[in-house]
């Protein structure tokens, strides 16, 4: 599940199947996290001002910390799939809504 490039040490505890991956440097979203999920910038917050949230409320309705909550909102992490899909479900709305958008041209 890691890339070949990485050191082979698990970044975390869990063997590297962490929810979120760290904001990648360089070309390429992947990591040895896994697949981490770009958020639109602000998306976040936007949602959650809608729907007059605090980000303790947020975060305990998606089943995470206040704290990692507020480093995804100020783009620092990149959450994993099912972070965003239970993000998405506490806001009610589409995961879509808060990932960014992606260029057309980047299959290669």
């Amino acid at each position: 599940m890691s890339d070949p490039g990485q050191s082979g040490k698990p970044l975390g505890g869990d063997g590297g199947l962490s929810a979120a991956s760290p904001k990648p440097r360089g070309r390429g979203a992947r990591r040895a996290r896994g697949l981490a999920i770009e958020c639109a910038d602000g998306a976040i917050r936007r949602w959650r001002y809608r729907a007059f949230l605090t980000q303790t409320e947020l975060a305990e309705r998606a089943g995470i910390s206040k704290s990692y909550l507020c480093e995804l909102e100020k783009g620092r992490y990149w959450p994993g799939i099912d972070v965003l899909r239970d993000i998405a479900r506490a806001l009610g709305c589409e995961i879509t809504d808060l990932m960014a958008d992606q260029p057309d041209g980047n299959a290669a």
